[in-house]
């Protein structure tokens, strides 16, 4: 997948151009140099990174949220909250490939990065359990139950030597951070003062997360110790480039873009 900072320059030209409805925008992006973005105000919009404009739109209903990319960039797969499920979309034309009817209103969504793993995650704060979903055709795979409300969603790529990657599933609850194999067997939780909100987990040994108090914390993944990075700001969905490793952390009550 496309992890660069012009993606999120893309949003804050666009937020400021009135193409985004007032709700937060969510984009994923990949090859040929484009950027497909949930919260907008048709839909799904469209932009060729290249040109610095949208190109396109699919028209999808019930408030879509967050929309992610296949590995190989052929489907788009997008949380209908408003409608209780999650679509996939062939990216070229935005046809409708399957979908899947989901407890409570989904708006979180997360893509195992393992080569062949073919699973997705859903969740929602209106709910106390984490979806994995087949890539594939939409079925229901198995539930994870996390005990309580699921404010944020990432997937980690745990490095296993000869033997290949691992994955783990980071859910940010309540108070803290639950941990789940992909067999669904919860491994542990991490406490995060002032409530775990937004993940991100690049490539390496650390996870990060934002905090409902207004925080960034760093999570070491094999240790799990807590690291705080900054506080006193509103900070939104992170993002990572997967070439520097760098975390971009969007800072909506100073309106800038923090770079971690």
């Amino acid at each position: 997948m496309l992890r660069l900072l012009t993606i999120v320059l893309m949003l804050a030209l666009l937020a400021l151009s009135g193409v985004f409805s007032s709700r937060a925008a969510y984009a994923d992006g990949g090859a040929p140099n484009l950027a497909y973005v949930a919260g907008t105000t048709k839909g799904i919009s469209i932009i060729d990174i290249a040109q610095q404009k949208v190109t396109g739109t699919f028209t999808v209903g019930g408030d879509p949220h967050s929309v992610m990319l296949s590995l190989d960039g052929r489907f788009l797969y997008v949380a209908q909250p408003a409608l209780g499920r999650m679509i996939m979309l062939a990216a070229k034309t935005g046809a409708i490939i399957c979908s899947v009817n989901l407890p409570g209103q989904p708006s979180l969504l997360a893509l195992d990065p393992t080569p062949n793993a073919n699973v997705l995650y859903a969740a929602d704060n209106g709910d106390d359990s984490v979806r994995a979903i087949d890539s594939t055709n939409c079925a229901i795979k198995r539930t994870l139950q996390t005990g309580s409300p699921v404010y944020g969603l990432a997937v980690a790529a745990i490095s296993s030597g000869s033997s290949g990657s691992s994955s783990q599933i980071w859910a940010s609850g309540t108070d803290a951070v639950t941990i789940f194999d992909a067999t669904g067997k919860q491994l542990g939780t991490v406490p995060i003062p002032g409530g775990p909100q937004y993940l991100s987990i690049p490539l390496g040994t650390m996870a990060y997360v934002t905090t409902r108090s207004g925080a960034v914390d760093a999570i070491d993944i094999f240790s799990h110790k807590v690291f705080p990075l900054i506080s006193g700001g509103k900070y939104g969905p992170m993002d990572y480039d997967a070439i520097t490793g760098d975390v971009y952390v969007p800072d909506q009550l100073h309106k800038q873009l923090i770079v971690l």
